[in-house]
């Protein structure tokens, strides 16, 4: 049978509890706090249990608050404006590896274009010199920019949303000085040209422009427009293609445009793009 606890063992294990203590101030390099935790533990001193619990107690919640303060000193320094340039170039390089991956999974005009884009976004993560605080900032936008497209183009809703923010990315950048693109600047002029009478009227944003040329070859009425009849009956006979299944998709219509005007309007499919392009110009 166990023999019933007296008060001379909880005040000795008190007294080891505030030793303990002592001992862990000690290892934390508290001097003065395990000096004073011995004293009270000191069986030459009169102390109560209750005043070794709370001395204990005390030592323990100081003890985690000077951990948490360490770890708290070791990672969060101060933030460096150039900390938010390398995680955003970071990020960039994440979505240009998804969409890579996407590309595996295409053919054609598709895939060069996301391999292309996904180049586009490579050279943009790229470190460069030196930058004034000013200079930071204003990359720190265009990078943020950069990255809402980049996650439209990788994480949009729908494989028609990703390939449409990728297509109208290389479509704006064709042509640009320093822009990467797998669309000639002189295609993307014929493609511009041959849809100016869709858009045009209004004027308007180009997101506007593409909403335009979307809702004409998508939802337009085929006894209202050879146009439309014929793209959708492009698709079905070149590309083995419904157009209810790939509606809203800019990429076919870039496509088609682009290849009906060079040989229907133009009269030469074979004329390389450079002989006509002052031509397509005058029609802008």
């Amino acid at each position: 049978m166990a023999r019933a606890k007296r008060a001379s063992d909880e005040l000795y294990n008190a007294r080891r509890r505030v030793r303990r203590a002592a001992e862990s101030a000690a290892r934390a390099g508290n001097e003065a706090e395990a000096a004073r935790l011995r004293e009270l533990a000191s069986t030459g001193r009169t102390t109560s249990i209750s005043e070794l619990n709370a001395a204990y107690e005390g030592a323990r919640a100081r003890a985690r608050q000077e951990v948490a303060a360490t770890v708290q000193a070791s990672t969060s320094r101060a933030r460096k404006p150039s900390d938010d340039v390398y995680n955003a170039r970071r990020r960039l390089r994440r979505l240009a590896a998804r969409v890579e991956r996407q590309a595996q999974d295409t053919t054609g005009t598709t895939r060069e274009q996301a391999l292309s884009y996904a180049a586009r976004l490579r050279e943009l993560a790229k470190a460069g010199t030196k930058l004034t605080s000013e200079e930071r900032q204003a990359l720190l936008q265009r990078l943020a920019d950069v990255r809402g497209a980049s996650r439209e183009a990788a994480y949009g809703f729908s494989a028609v949303a990703r390939r449409n923010a990728i297509f109208m990315q290389q479509i704006n950048a064709a042509g640009t000085k320093g822009a990467q693109s797998s669309i000639a600047g002189e295609k993307a002029t014929l493609f511009w040209a041959s849809t100016a009478r869709i858009w045009s009227a209004e004027g308007g944003t180009r997101e506007e422009r593409y909403e335009k040329i979307l809702d004409y070859f998508y939802v337009g009425d085929t006894a209202a427009s050879e146009d439309v009849a014929d793209f959708r009956e492009w698709l079905r006979e070149e590309k083995g293609l419904d157009w209810r299944d790939v509606a809203g998709d800019l990429g076919y219509v870039y496509e088609w445009v682009t290849e009906q005007l060079n040989e229907d309007v133009l009269g030469d499919p074979d004329v390389p793009y450079p002989a006509w392009s002052q031509r397509v110009l005058s029609v802008r």
